[in-house]
């Protein structure tokens, strides 16, 4: 197609589209897509204090541009609100006097067979910079913060706005890197993204719909500048955010040290994009990006559902890709990763509904195409109740992947002239020693158990058992549920194990920072000769959850990352497993976060310890000695001499302290 449809044709099927779009993301999420695409507008619209988040706005401003109050509007308005329909009599009066969107629309999976119940609401506020006085765009971002805020406390949904100026984004600028944004690594790809799972919301249509599949930005430019003369559109109505034609070899690269960072939280997701990403890098590959094939399905009005979804015709892609390279451990892989993200459970009486929604009759076509039986189906369908050793298995092969295909991809890239160009050297330092910090390995360094997802691990009871060997430390081990009475009749245990360690302190530190274990975790602990007791482990781990709770590595501040490291926080974990009467220091455990997400836990003898306590004070945080209780703790057994040890343990960091 290297015409344009005429605009009256194009703009119709887009609406149906867009229509069928809003139906599949209210049939995924019935209770909390209503809210996100038909109350959410009428919020930013009408300012009224009737309704939630009213915030006096400056001289009126505030709505948005070419709104059109539709009836999916009033009946979801009509749901929430009590006496909706005396708030709309008075709809006129609130009307804004000064609009500051220009358009709202949401991008993401919502509307695909990649949306669930749980999946969260990213809109694009689009604005006119040059049109808002400073008092408007400050009242615009805390109307938007008040709705996100609203909507997650009274509905459990997660909202979330990016304000999106148009000549910014017709420049590809979308600011620098930090935890929900790329930044300055894929501008194209995200406005690939963008344009292939948009959904117009509320306010102007995007232009981008105007104009025929795969053309040049200069074709582009020129077919718009047309669109008035030639055809009377009143353009008006669009907004217009710029073509995307191809990406840049250069933001590839970015875009490959990105998705690596996201995967340090949401790897099933980063799996498929970085897959994505090497099927634009490889020279066997396609160079057609997916929107343009998404906008030739559309505009053709293609009947079949998989060439119309944006997460289908991915999937599509990729498989076909790796397919064609017999790289079938990858195939199978991201197939897993696919039938997981749509959350649909294929089963011998799902195939028998006679009415199965979109998303259940996709599932059963791809799973009967690639020859899963139900044993393969019923597998998978029982993800969550998987044991520790399957989930590690399925973590180390996502981030295996992972790095395996970043590998390929910097590889591919460094023969290319100005690869870095489209990633500043701030966001490069910024995203490459995120990914150092979850993946480089270091003396003393708690590494981070590869996860598949953030809960994948957590265990709801494990038993703690020591093997007292005569003249030998003594080695913990530590397995999954409660093991006590399969020990007592000697019943084999092993295959429950998750791990062993030689110090106890070390062992319930990992557990933790890894999240395997929490507050609610039930544990036990095989009877034994050694002094130490139930109540104390649990007490070491209240103390860790409460001053060092989980952080993601991917949620660390910009700024924090671009300086050197410094330790933010330590435990000293010292006679743990001692007896009461023990006078000298015979253990000194260690365990201390840097200000780059890194955590060690390092079990020494007192001298040692002692030693290697003193050497880290000097490299504390600086204001540590303001607020010493907020960085440091001692954990110690209670015992006639423990007042003795903390004071000198105290002592050797308050001298040391930089």
């Amino acid at each position: 197609m290297n015409t344009p449809m005429k605009p009256e044709a194009a703009q119709k099927i887009f609406l149906e589209y867009n229509r069928r779009r809003c139906q599949m993301a209210i049939q995924s999420a019935p209770k909390n897509a209503p809210i996100a695409l038909n109350f959410v507008p009428l919020l930013l619209h009408y300012n009224n204090p009737s309704m939630p988040c009213y915030l006096e706005a400056p001289e009126g401003a505030g709505g948005i541009d070419a709104f059109d109050l539709t009836d999916d509007m009033r009946q979801a308005a009509g749901t929430i609100l009590n006496d909706w329909r005396g708030v709309e009599k008075d709809l006129a009066y609130w009307r804004p006097k000064k609009v500051l969107l220009e358009s709202l629309m949401l991008m993401g999976s919502v509307g695909t067979a990649a949306q669930n119940a749980a999946s969260d609401y990213d809109y694009w506020a689009v604005v006119d910079e040059t049109r808002l006085t400073p008092p408007e765009a400050e009242w615009l971002q805390r109307k938007l913060s008040a709705i996100e805020a609203w909507a997650d406390e009274k509905y459990g949904l997660e909202l979330h706005f990016f304000i999106t100026d148009i000549h910014r984004v017709r420049a590809n600028n979308f600011g620098s890197v930090d935890q929900e944004s790329a930044g300055s690594s894929q501008a194209h790809l995200l406005k690939e993204e963008f344009y292939r799972t948009c959904i117009h919301v509320a306010g102007k249509y995007p232009a981008w719909w105007l104009t025929p599949p795969g053309v040049d930005d200069a074709t582009y430019a020129k077919t718009l500048q047309g669109m008035q003369g030639t055809f009377g559109v009143d353009m008006r109505k669009y907004v217009d955010l710029g073509n995307v034609s191809d990406i840049p070899g250069s933001e590839l690269f970015g875009a490959a040290l990105w998705q690596i960072n996201k995967a340090l939280s949401s790897p099933f997701k980063s799996v498929l994009k970085i897959a994505l990403l090497e099927t634009l890098i490889d020279p066997e590959g396609t160079t057609v990006l997916l929107c343009d094939d998404l906008k030739r399905n559309v505009l053709a009005q293609s009947a079949v559902v998989e060439e119309l979804d944006p997460y289908l015709l991915m999937m599509d892609r990729l498989l076909v890709f790796y397919g064609r390279k017999k790289r079938h451990e990858v195939v199978d892989l991201l197939r897993k990763c696919f039938y997981n993200k749509v959350k649909v459970k294929v089963t011998a009486q799902l195939k028998r509904k006679p009415n199965m929604a979109f998303k259940e009759e996709a599932m059963s076509r791809y799973t009967e195409k690639w020859g899963w039986d139900d044993a393969r189906t019923n597998e998978l369908n029982n993800y969550e109740e998987w044991n520790f050793d399957q989930m590690v298995k399925l973590g180390t092969e996502l981030h295996a992947f992972l790095l395996d295909t970043y590998k390929r991809v910097t590889d591919e890239l460094k023969g290319r002239e100005d690869v870095k160009a489209g990633i500043s050297d701030e966001d490069l330092t910024v995203l490459g020693r995120k990914i150092f910090s979850f993946y480089k390995r270091k003396p003393g360094k708690l590494d981070p158990v590869k996860k598949a997802s953030d809960d994948a691990l957590r265990q709801e009871s494990i038993t703690f058992m020591p093997q007292v060997q005569m003249g030998k430390k003594t080695v913990w081990t530590v397995y999954r549920g409660n093991v006590s009475t399969d020990v007592a009749r000697r019943v084999n245990v092993e295959y429950t194990a998750i791990r062993k360690s030689g110090s106890l302190a070390e062992l319930v530190c990992w557990l933790a920072v890894n999240q395997i274990i929490d507050a609610g975790t039930f544990l036990h602990l095989i009877p034994n000769p050694l002094p130490v007791h139930l109540k104390t482990i649990q007490e070491l781990l209240k103390g860790i959850i409460e001053f060092m709770p989980p952080r993601g590595i991917s949620s660390l501040d910009n700024q924090t990352l671009l300086k050197t490291e410094v330790i933010t926080g330590m435990m000293v974990i010292a006679n743990f497993v001692s007896q009461p009467w023990v006078k000298d220091m015979e253990e000194v455990v260690l365990f201390y976060r840097n200000s780059h997400g890194e955590i060690f836990c390092e079990p020494l003898d007192g001298k040692a310890g002692t030693e290697r306590l003193a050497a880290l004070a000097r490299n504390m945080t600086p204001g540590a000695s303001a607020n010493i209780h907020h960085y440091f703790r001692l954990f110690i057994p209670r015992s006639e001499n423990s007042a003795k040890l903390e004071k000198t343990l105290r002592s050797i960091f308050t001298t040391r302290l930089g």
